[in-house]
């Protein structure tokens, strides 16, 4: 029985890849098609992940420069200078580093993505700027409130105290004013510095009192200060005129011993400063003068050189 002829397939339409022998027919234009358009999408996948990690590279050099550049301005001490100095600086390291990209699309990204950094520095500086500013304004302020204090101390004038008050307590509400401060720490600061003069007044008068008794014998000093009510003004003045007390008895062991010493080489030289020799007598009544007791006075005479024996002389005499 005769085969029946059977129409086959084309082995070009089963899905295989095109052959040769298929270019002249659609389909395998169609695939060869296909595949450079694959492999082109492939290229331009590959060339945008590559531009786009060169831009990562670059933003995270860019980032090191800058993060430099705020470290070095924010230690230049003139702060009124940082802001110009950071803006020049992190402008000419954008560019730099932009330029260094090929493509327009991707100094565009890198733009984008830059300005964050610029924007953070940016603010970093100026906050950097306002707090030195504040700093130096505080420290200023501070420093005129101390001087001001300091130089009431010597003022015995009222109205010059008076004065002195007010300018302090101006410059304590000017720096309230200017947000140095806050208000309560305006407060605080003005409670402080008014207990610092009433207690340098305190001072003051207590130091007054002890000058008034200094020329009393030590003992008359103590009942002086025994005789003030009690309270922190008598406690002052108790301890300063003890201190002088101390001092004064200090100062008279001090010239009682310059006066011994100096006693002691006339002495042993034999003369007194006026060129007078020295006797027995003579170092009496010095001593005497001096307020020298029995032992120091001993002491002394002991000290008189012994007369030296011409043995010569006596030799020539007895012959």
């Amino acid at each position: 029985m005769p085969k029946i002829p059977q129409i086959l397939a084309d082995p070009a339409g089963l899905g295989r890849r095109a052959v040769p022998r298929d270019m002249g027919g659609g389909e395998g234009m169609e695939a060869l098609g296909q595949a450079v358009g694959g492999i082109g999408d492939i290229s331009m996948e590959l060339f945008e992940q590559e531009m786009s990690a060169e831009v990562s590279g670059s933003l995270a050099e860019a980032n090191r420069s800058l993060n430099d550049l705020s470290m070095e301005v924010q230690a230049n001490p003139d702060h009124n200078a940082r802001n110009k100095l950071y803006a020049a600086g992190s402008v000419k390291i954008a560019r730099e580093f932009r330029d260094g990209l090929k493509y327009p699309k991707f100094q565009g990204m890198f733009d984008e993505r830059v300005e964050g950094s610029l924007e953070r520095g940016r603010v970093g500086i100026a906050q950097g700027v306002r707090k030195a500013q504040v700093d130096s304004a505080s420290a200023n302020r501070m420093k005129a409130i101390e001087t001001t204090f300091d130089s009431m101390a010597g003022m015995t004038n009222p109205e010059e105290r008076r004065l002195a008050t007010v300018a302090i307590a101006g410059e304590i509400q000017d720096g309230v004013d200017g947000g140095l401060w806050s208000a309560s720490q305006g407060a605080q600061m003005q409670i402080q510095i008014d207990n610092r003069i009433a207690g340098q007044e305190m001072l003051s008068e207590a130091q007054t009192f002890a000058d008034s008794v200094r020329d009393l014998p030590p003992a008359a000093q103590i009942a002086a200060v025994q005789a003030m009510p009690p309270g922190e003004l008598r406690a002052k003045a108790d301890a300063l005129v003890h201190h002088q007390i101390d001092v004064d008895a200090s100062l008279k062991r001090a010239a009682h011993e310059t006066s011994t010493d100096s006693l002691y080489f006339s002495v042993e030289a034999g003369v007194w400063p006026d060129g007078t020799p020295v006797t027995p007598e003579s170092v009496l009544k010095k001593a005497e003068a001096a307020g020298l007791g029995m032992q120091e006075t001993t002491a002394l005479l002991n000290r008189i050189p012994t007369p030296t024996v011409n043995r010569e002389a006596m030799d020539a005499e007895f012959k």
